[in-house]
């Protein structure tokens, strides 16, 4: 309990975690979530919420597959960030 609030403060690693990264995500849908996160400047959380969706659909999706319609909310998303970088 005592390292908790160290573990936090540390940049870029998870609380709860020890201060490990997360696994790089292994199917198509889970790097979608990880390149709009970046790209977006998001945190899974916040994606979720931006596309209507419960953070665990984008958490499934590391290793598994997206709903067809959060599929496209997202890449809709990125498509908009396009534009407006150009």
């Amino acid at each position: 309990r005592a390292m908790l609030p160290l573990l936090r403060r540390l940049e870029g690693a998870a609380a709860g975690k020890g201060g490990r990264k997360g696994a790089e995500p292994t199917s198509a849908d889970g790097r979608l979530v990880g390149r709009a996160c970046k790209r977006l400047g998001l945190t899974a959380a916040a994606l979720a919420e931006r596309i209507g969706a419960h953070q665990s659909v984008l958490s499934r999706a590391r290793s598994g597959e997206l709903p067809k319609k959060y599929r496209e909310a997202i890449k809709e998303l990125l498509k908009v960030k396009g534009k407006d970088a150009s």
